[in-house]
């Protein structure tokens, strides 16, 4: 993903979402970050270190007294194969930093001078570090085959496999969106299960379809920010005119529909008027014709008045050109 600020970064960087990501994919669930207690890490400092060696997203967590954490989140559309090794120097990159900034005051105040072994480290015994976290957040559909920690990615000869444990290892956190359970994704935040859903079931437009009705309410208003950053996280285009036209917010139902509508082919189209028109003649209802045919209701409900207008006699190619026009 670009490293400019993409709509999912965007997106992710609210302190709301951002809080809501770190407890499911780090925390189990737990409500352990706070969002007020979240803070920006300097955008300054961050823009002198090369671009390909800087997180994403990431802030410090602050209790009453200091900061005691620092969070980051990776965005990833793709899988990387080298990923666990990429996170392991994003991390230790922010403890260097750290112990550089630590060396610096114990310099400006040299109270170091007498203790050789603190001097010569620039680190005092009872100096610490601030703990890093960082979180891959992956979009992509297919499944995540890649390693999830450093180990997974060394070549370990057979002579040394009873002494692996012995072998510096560094574990990667993963959250894999596409396989969040239903339950756990009903578990985010509005917004958060707006775009966690669209991407699990971005491959299969009925299923999404479904979610989405499922959640009418919750799809009936979506914020612009949050169509965004769908599209941007699932290369869906046909939402950008939906985001186009709206100031504040976008009814979801509507626009996946018209793009399952948009999807379907002409004989697909005008096979459904004919199932539809036989249905009719046998005086059936549209909401009847609609579970019967395993169709959405309101797209049965336009063929049905299209049908109307050419009733009894059902002339189907008028049928169809006036449904599509």
């Amino acid at each position: 993903m670009s490293r400019a600020d993409t709509a999912v970064n965007i997106f992710l960087g609210d302190p709301e979402h951002f809080a809501d990501v770190i407890n499911h994919g780090i925390f189990r669930g737990q409500p352990v970050i706070i969002p007020d207690r979240l803070v920006e890490l300097d955008t300054a400092s961050r823009k002198r270190e090369s671009i390909s060696k800087v997180r994403d997203i990431i802030k410090s967590y602050q209790n009453n007294q200091a900061v005691f954490i620092l969070i980051g989140i990776e965005n990833q559309t793709t899988i990387h194969y080298a990923m666990p090794l990429r996170i392991m120097d994003y991390d230790s990159r922010s403890y260097e930093k750290q112990r550089r900034a630590i060396s610096a005051r114990h310099h400006k105040a040299k109270d170091l001078v007498g203790n050789s072994d603190e001097y010569i480290s620039g680190f005092s015994k009872s100096d610490r570090l601030i703990p890093v976290i960082t979180l891959v957040v992956y979009y992509g559909n297919k499944a995540w085959d890649g390693a999830t920690d450093l180990h997974g990615i060394l070549d370990i000869p057979d002579e040394l496999r009873p002494f692996k444990d012995w072998i510096g290892n560094y574990k990667m956190h993963l959250l894999e969106v596409a396989r969040i359970n239903d339950e756990d994704l009903d578990s985010y935040s509005d917004d958060l299960k707006c775009v966690f859903g669209f991407i699990k079931y971005q491959k299969d437009k009925q299923a999404l379809r479904d979610f989405i009705y499922k959640n009418e309410k919750l799809f009936s208003n979506v914020p612009v920010e949050t169509c965004e950053a769908i599209q941007e996280a699932t290369h869906l285009n046909e939402i950008e005119k939906y985001i186009e036209k709206e100031q504040e917010g976008v009814n979801m139902c509507v626009a996946i529909q018209e793009m399952i509508e948009d999807g379907r082919t002409e004989g697909e189209v005008r096979k459904l008027i004919e199932q539809t028109c036989k249905k009719l003649r046998k005086r059936q209802t549209a909401e009847t014709i609609a579970d019967a045919l395993e169709e959405d209701p309101a797209y049965i409900q336009s063929i049905v008045e299209a049908a109307q207008k050419y009733a009894p006699d059902y002339d189907l190619d008028l049928i169809f050109q006036d449904f599509v026009k």
